[in-house]
């Protein structure tokens, strides 16, 4: 129990630092665990949530979106071709929905939500001046502005179901029929309700019912190098303070229920000295890799699936 209470503390600091990152609502195959099949079953549950707002790394069909600090990429899996469809710094979250990608842009103090075709052919419109990117349920468009607030997907008839007086965009998730919402700074204070927006509830900081709620609704974390992404984790390992060249795919117990299996098993190596994952969604890692320095920046950055295989090679060109 100690121990997992410390993972649950670790993944709230690292969220806090790195923020939310790399979810949708992908079908992935992976080998069955006990830790998997609960959460294959929670995910059927919650059907009807769709797509869920993610960070860096983004999968919808043939593409795979990946937001910069110069916009959001898109690169077509198939065709190995790559284009900005948004251009714009201060890009904080995406998600796609038939057609369409929204998404998160900070600019003169405050997070609007907008929404292009998703491959860049229209103009960006923006569908809400303030709040945080959330989640799609039932053809609504969820998102966090003092307290649980949707519209639809035109950015019209918007509503606020749950309100939190924090006067800020706190991030909100689903789960297990309950709406949630993080008060800003996240993880340091959550509210809930049911589906019908009644009973609402508060939770104190620290709570490991919400943590372990939160931690499944976005499934992924990032902790030094690792991400975890339905129950595993990926990333490299570090001794002596330095990262290997290879990426393990590890065993992972953030679920609430440790299956008390240990496992590893590298999935990629490197012919670089240095690898650095940077993001992670179901089914996909990116890294960079370098004899120097590893990052976006510096360093081929490439994608891989989660038996290994390369799917993407970002020249410095693309990026």
């Amino acid at each position: 129990m100690k121990r997992h209470l410390k993972k649950v503390v670790l993944a709230m600091i690292a969220f806090v630092l790195c923020g939310v990152m790399n979810v949708t609502g992908s079908n992935v195959s992976l080998a069955a665990t006990d830790v998997e099949t609960e959460q294959t079953a929670e995910l059927e549950a919650a059907s009807t949530v769709k797509h869920v707002s993610a960070r860096k790394l983004y999968h919808a069909g043939d593409y795979l979106y990946i937001e910069t600090s110069k916009g959001v990429l898109a690169y077509n899996m198939k065709k190995q071709t790559a284009k900005y469809v948004v251009e714009s710094d201060g890009v904080s979250g995406v998600l796609v929905h038939k057609g369409y990608l929204y998404y998160n842009l900070y600019q003169d103090s405050q997070m609007s939500i907008y929404k292009i075709k998703a491959d860049g052919s229209s103009k960006p419109k923006q569908i809400c001046k303030n709040g945080r990117l959330g989640f799609m349920k039932n053809n609504r468009l969820y998102y966090g502005h003092s307290g649980l607030c949707s519209m639809k997907l035109d950015g019209t008839d918007k509503k606020r179901h749950m309100r939190v007086k924090d006067d800020a965009n706190g991030k909100v998730f689903y789960y297990k029929g309950k709406y949630f919402y993080s008060v800003f700074p996240y993880m340091t204070e959550f509210y809930s309700v049911d589906t019908k927006y009644k009973h609402k509830k508060k939770y104190p900081a620290g709570n490991q019912t919400v943590c372990n709620a939160f931690v499944r609704a976005f499934d992924d974390m990032q902790f030094n190098e690792s991400l975890t992404v339905r129950g595993y984790q990926y990333g490299t390992l570090i001794k002596n303070g330095k990262s290997s060249n290879s990426i393990y795919k590890f065993g992972d117990s953030y679920y609430g229920k440790s299956t008390g299996r240990t496992s590893k098993k590298r999935i990629y190596q490197s012919s670089k000295k240095k690898v650095h994952v940077l993001a992670a969604c179901p089914g996909y890692i990116m890294f960079a890799e370098s004899n120097q320095k590893a990052s976006y920046e510096d360093g081929t950055v490439k994608i891989i699936n989660v038996k290994g295989k390369v799917v993407a090679t970002l020249k410095k060109s693309q990026k």
